[in-house]
């Protein structure tokens, strides 16, 4: 029987005892329909997770009892940022979700000349962040990761490539772009921290690329087809994952 996992932003520690609050209790009591006795696995981020046990359950809250530490790591062992452009909808939340589940470190949204999206008003703004987090902490709750990939506050593209600091934090950078000459036998054998960088609906523009390539990216294929844009941003993480991380392990 496979165990349910739930992430709570709290300290965890073994032999304490830990009441849910009003929105993991619904969660658990409502759609996990977990009840007094039952065990789960928590985490809450910095790192392993924690085999509880239920030791009371109400109509109105909920108990646990920590009972053992598990120093389980399924982290990639490189270092992945996904930098995307925004998507409409909730394609957005589809390449969050696939991309934790391939197991990137940071999600780095973008505002690009064929996004059509813009973030009018701070406020605005940390909401759709706060639900970008939300999505990929409940991919990390079904796929086992134990340690949650940042969500970046989203930024232009422009911006993002003159950022000096952000960019030298990767020693491999990659743009993905259908008339690349450059195939994957072209890149190095290893890398430890990488960026991906992908389009919105309608892909990069020549000029996006370019400016990309001036950045010190390399521009890749990413086969022979057009992918639609959410498709792009999870085939290049499971791509860079198999050749460089532990996809294929």
């Amino acid at each position: 029987m496979r165990i349910s996992r739930l992430h709570v932003s709290m300290p965890l520690k073994v032999g304490d005892t830990i009441e849910l609050n009003d929105e993991l209790f619904h969660y658990a009591n409502r759609v996990l329909r977990l009840r007094a006795g039952d065990a789960i696995t928590l985490f809450n981020g910095d790192g392993g997770e924690y085999g509880a046990r239920f030791t009371a359950v109400s109509k109105r809250n909920a108990t646990l009892e920590i009972e053992a530490f598990r120093n389980d790591e399924r982290c990639s062992p490189v270092i992945i940022t996904c930098a995307a452009g925004v998507t409409r909808g909730d394609k957005m939340d589809v390449t969050i979700r696939r991309c934790t589940e391939l197991g990137i470190s940071r999600f780095q949204p973008l505002t690009t000349e064929r996004s059509g999206v813009s973030f009018s008003g701070a406020e605005r703004l940390a909401k759709r962040r706060e639900h970008w987090q939300h999505v990929a902490v409940a991919a990390c709750e079904q796929c086992g990761q134990n340690r949650i990939p940042t969500i970046l506050p989203p930024r232009s593209l422009p911006e993002w490539l003159g950022d000096s600091d952000a960019q030298s934090a990767h020693d491999l950078r990659l743009v993905f772009d259908p008339a690349a000459p450059t195939g994957w036998s072209g890149l190095p054998a290893r890398a430890g921290c990488i960026a991906v960088l992908t389009g919105s609906e309608g892909g990069l523009s020549n000029p996006e690329v370019e400016a990309a390539r001036t950045a010190g990216f390399i521009a890749v294929r990413l086969g022979p087809r057009i992918l639609r844009a959410e498709t792009a941003a999870i085939a290049a993480a499971a791509l860079v994952q198999a050749r460089f991380g532990d996809l294929l392990d």
